[in-house]
């Protein structure tokens, strides 16, 4: 019904003499492709050609989306050609399509291709990009058709393997990307799948080869401390000072607080004393609301202990890491 309004209001665009934008060939052409007519599609495109309204990178990945939807691997990329050879570029947004369709159509191979060549042109790999290719290596792994629907939808992927997720970091790291971003996403799906342990263990492999996964260790932490387990909390938190980074504000204060909470005083104190302690926090501004996160609620008040090591500290010059 709606597509229907769309032609109908084009046609009315068309017998006014008024041209068409960009945007609204767009329109018409997503409306063509969600009712699953391809060549209709297709014909809006040369239609957009010949009344000089040049399309732009847009309406070229929506059809190019449909195409791979449809498993029509060649055409996708005989109009990608066909695209850059008109001056359009692929964006990011065509590539994350791509590595998509490729991974849907059982191409991983084609799939990896096209994230080197992201790498090699500089775009940054995404989460949907980290999601497509993790779930073509577990397919392959497992011997799975991707192209049949039914099969795959009966695959329980949160039972991702361990050799999955290192074939994709070594796959990233090979093509010369940034690992940070897709060790987050590996971490928080691995959290979101209940496997918190070994989203820890994939954080401490990162720490040890110098990758600092912040927001990552956040959520771990408070994982940890919402079930009491201090103990991991503090041993993360320690690798984190050893290897030369900072945790969060974050995540000390919700391991002192868990303590406190606890009844614990002196273990929290003792983790304050090993944060000031450390080599990364150094100035007074930024280690005094570690001192009022320990010292909320203490009848006693008595921090001077820690006061005096701030001052200390705040005499030395902050390290280069």
């Amino acid at each position: 019904c709606r597509l229907k309004e769309e032609l109908a209001m084009f046609a009315k665009i068309n017998k006014l003499g008024l041209v068409p934008s960009v945007v609204t060939y767009t329109t018409l052409v997503e409306g063509l492709i969600r009712s699953g007519d391809i060549s209709g599609s297709l014909r809006i495109l040369e239609l957009m050609k010949l009344s000089g309204c040049l399309p732009n990178v847009y309406p070229y990945t929506i059809i190019i989306n449909g195409l791979y939807q449809f498993g029509r691997v060649k055409e996708a990329e005989k109009l990608l050609c066909a695209m850059q050879g008109s001056g359009v570029s692929p964006n990011h947004v065509t590539y994350t399509v791509m590595v998509k369709g490729y991974v849907e159509n059982g191409r991983l191979d084609c799939a990896l291709e096209t994230v080197r060549a992201m790498v090699e042109r500089g775009c940054e790999l995404n989460e949907r990009i980290y999601s497509s290719l993790l779930r073509g290596f577990v397919l392959s792994q497992k011997g799975v058709d991707s192209s049949n629907e039914s099969t795959v939808s009966g695959i329980a992927l949160r039972e991702t393997d361990p050799e999955c997720i290192s074939k994709l970091i070594s796959m990233v790291e090979c093509f010369g990307g940034s690992t940070s971003g897709l060790c987050d996403f590996l971490v928080t799906r691995l959290f979101k799948e209940g496997r918190t342990d070994e989203s820890n263990e994939l954080i401490q492999t990162m720490l040890t080869r110098g990758v600092f996964l912040e927001r990552a260790i956040d959520t771990i932490i408070y994982s940890y401390c919402s079930r009491k387990k201090h103990t991991k909390c503090v041993e993360l938190i320690t690798l984190v000072l050893r290897t030369g980074f900072v945790p969060s504000f974050k995540s000390f204060c919700l391991v002192i607080q868990g303590f406190k909470k606890e009844g614990d005083t002196e273990q929290a104190r003792e983790l304050v004393m090993e944060l000031l302690s450390s080599n990364g926090v150094l100035e007074k501004a930024e280690v005094l609301p570690y001192v009022e996160c320990l010292m909320e609620g203490d009848e006693t008040g008595d921090c001077s202990e820690v006061i005096d090591l701030v001052d200390q500290l705040h005499c030395r010059q902050r390290p280069t890491i």
